[in-house]
């Protein structure tokens, strides 16, 4: 439940997924995104064949984030559901000062209409590489999204939560799952590995690379900082 809330509110801040548009999942992880723009699309009345299809572009650092994205995706496709996927395998932290001439993102300027990038950011050694790509390859007026667990989160909150909404073991399984992947996290913050953004940071970091207007929002149980800003 919290992590609908969350995908959800992504969802309205990137509106309905419409024909022509291009998606760039920016660590796409377990995919999750991808399936909300499937859904979305799916259950839009005014597909019309004749019209260029959305298209849907993920990118991860790890394999097993992209064949888990890959899965669910077969999963929640169906033969009339005309969205391209394109899936790649990328070391984010191979961007080097893309302004200075450095490695770039494999995409051309301003040639994606939105772009989520969920929770990634803390995991990056120098963020302002990637949120300058991120600018670059955005089409004007597109939209992007940019999110961070809060500092400190306390992920236990959300583990209650899917306790009390558990119809099944593996449902609990993936519960405890999360709240020891939690505990690690925690510790790596705690040793400076990891950095985790609040509100203002986030905005800052948003302005910084040239969005406009960041607003932001806390989702996931509140544990989630997320802001949404254009060009």
């Amino acid at each position: 439940g919290d992590y609908q809330e969350y995908m959800e509110l992504i969802g309205r801040c990137l509106g309905p997924v419409d024909h022509r548009q291009v998606y760039f999942d920016c660590g796409c992880g377990n995919g999750l995104f991808g399936a909300w723009c499937l859904r979305d699309w799916l259950l839009k009345e005014n597909r019309d064949s004749d019209e260029l299809p959305p298209v849907y572009f993920a990118l991860d650092l790890t394999a097993k984030g992209l064949g888990d994205a890959i899965t669910r995706h077969n999963g929640a496709a169906s033969s009339d559901s005309y969205l391209n996927r394109f899936y790649l395998r990328f070391d984010l932290d191979a961007i080097d000062a893309p302004k200075g001439g450095g490695k770039r993102l494999p995409l051309e300027d301003e040639s994606v209409d939105r772009i989520c990038c969920s929770l990634l950011i803390s995991y990056l050694k120098q963020p302002e590489y990637l949120l300058d790509e991120l600018y670059r390859i955005l089409k004007p007026d597109g939209k992007i999204i940019l999110s961070s667990m809060k500092p400190f989160c306390d992920l236990s909150v959300i583990y209650k939560d899917v306790v009390e909404e558990a119809r099944g073991e593996q449902t609990l399984q993936s519960a405890r799952d999360l709240l020891s992947a939690a505990g690690a996290i925690k510790l790596k913050e705690e040793e400076g590995i990891y950095k985790f953004y609040d509100q203002r940071e986030l905005m800052d970091i948003a302005s910084s690379a040239g969005f406009l207007d960041p607003q932001a929002f806390r989702s996931f149980g509140n544990q989630a900082n997320l802001v949404f800003a254009h060009k």
